[in-house]
């Protein structure tokens, strides 16, 4: 039973506004990370020690605001995504 809760908890939780919901969150910070990081892979600058600065904070961004998600699976997380694109 609780195991059929945990998910739909998840979903329900994630209605809603986008800016102050914790999986949109989440989801927001792995973005910004992963566009920095590809933009360091594909730029033509050489890294820079405020490079490796910006990319730390991101990474603690994303791992506070991540925390919670650690265990979800593939599938919630995909349902849960779809919720904050809607928004």
């Amino acid at each position: 039973m609780i195991k059929y809760i945990i998910p739909i908890a998840l979903v329900i939780s994630a209605c809603g506004d986008s800016e102050t919901t914790p999986f949109c969150e989440c989801v927001n910070a792995s973005e910004a990370l992963n566009d920095s990081q590809v933009k360091l892979i594909d730029g033509d600058n050489e890294f820079e020690g405020s490079d490796s600065e910006e990319l730390k904070k991101l990474r603690e961004v994303k791992a506070t605001a991540c925390k919670d998600y650690k265990l979800v699976s593939a599938e919630e997380a995909i349902e849960l995504k779809k919720a904050c694109k809607e928004d």
